[in-house]
C-alpha cells in the first residue's frame, strides 16, 4: 500500500510540474516575460528532477541499481 501511495503522489507531482512546463515552453506561441520564463523553467527543472528520481526508484525496485 505504501508503494501505491508513493506512485500516485509521484504521478500527480510529475503531472503538476512537468506537463504544463513542457506545454508552455515548447508548444505555446505567446511571448513570455522574463519572470514567466524563469517560473516555467523552474517548474521544468523540478519536473525533470522528479522524472530522474522516479526512474532511479524504478530501477532500484527492479534490482538493477543499488541504493
Amino acid at each position: 500500500m505504501d508503494k501505491a501511495k508513493f506512485f500516485l503522489v509521484y504521478i500527480a507531482m510529475l503531472a503538476f510540474f512537468l506537463w504544463p512546463s513542457i506545454t508552455i515552453l515548447f508548444f505555446d506561441k505567446t511571448r513570455l516575460t522574463s519572470t514567466d520564463f524563469i517560473l516555467v523553467l523552474t517548474f521544468f527543472g523540478i519536473g525533470l528532477a522528479l522524472l530522474i528520481m522516479g526512474v532511479r526508484r524504478l530501477l532500484e525496485l527492479l534490482g538493477l541499481v543499488k541504493s
